[in-house]
């Protein structure tokens, strides 16, 4: 199906978008111009034969437009799922996102969808020019993603214990 409003070239959908914009500064969206957006879609051709993938957008100050190379393709993070922006104050943000083409630790016929292990990516808008403006070439590139681990407390209430997002354990339960 096309979108006959608002279409872009090889990207049949958009869902679960997340905005990018400085939170810590006002928890509320001021709607400026060179605000970024984060979006799944599924595979594109010729740029993307991922399942998962994440385009970015940049709000011109009356649409969401999609960032493109040369090429033709949208500027996106491939294999990327349920990205989470965050605001680290200025022109600096990262994003907090699941890999889904590693499938260690996945549940065959689990009812959740799989995510995959989490990573962490960091962009600085000083980067590349308008230090309050991120662009996609302000982001790390996505090979240097970050492993996270997460800290869980200790059901014995003593120290925490360190369990990696990659990893899948059971608690027993008494």
């Amino acid at each position: 199906m096309t979108d006959v409003v608002a279409p872009n070239a090889g990207i049949n959908n958009a869902r679960q978008f997340k905005i990018g914009y400085p939170t810590l500064d006002d928890w509320r969206w001021n709607a400026a111009a060179g605000t970024f957006m984060l979006f799944t879609t599924d595979p594109v051709a010729g740029c993307s034969a991922f399942s998962h993938n994440h385009v970015f957008a940049t709000w011109t100050g009356s649409a969401w437009q999609v960032q493109r190379f040369p090429s033709g393709c949208p500027k996106l993070f491939p294999s990327m799922q349920a990205a989470a922006p965050l605001h680290l104050g200025a022109g600096r943000y990262k994003i907090l996102f699941g890999d889904p083409s590693i499938t260690t630790g996945r549940i065959p016929g689990a009812p959740a969808p799989f995510l995959g292990p989490k990573r962490l990516l960091y962009a600085d808008a000083a980067a590349t020019g308008d230090p309050a403006s991120v662009e996609f070439e302000d982001f790390e590139p996505r090979a240097l993603a970050r492993g996270t681990t997460f800290l869980w407390p200790s059901s014995g209430g003593g120290p925490t214990s360190r369990r990696s997002s990659c990893t899948r354990s059971r608690r027993s339960r008494s």
